[in-house]
């Protein structure tokens, strides 16, 4: 009977869980250094939604579209 309970808290998968342990990590390590713990928490999460950001607009093909005419731009230059 037990066993056909389901679980109603959703478990985080493998590369989320190593994500969220990784800044922990990166939390603990400022916090050591001498940052505040909330200034801590505060600049991880930027550079943790930013990093999102990032891999979301590599992925959807949006970063190559904004870079192309700074690429092109860059090919006509003479060096």
């Amino acid at each position: 009977m037990l066993n056909t309970l389901v679980d109603p808290r959703p478990r985080p998968s493998g590369p989320e869980a190593g994500i969220i342990a990784v800044m922990v990590l990166f939390v603990a390590v400022l916090i050591l250094k001498g940052m505040k713990p909330a200034t801590a928490v505060l600049v991880v999460g930027c550079a943790g939604l930013f990093g999102a950001v990032v891999v979301r607009a590599c992925t959807t093909g949006r970063l190559t579209a904004l870079l192309r005419p700074a690429l092109v731009e860059l090919r006509a230059t003479p060096i």
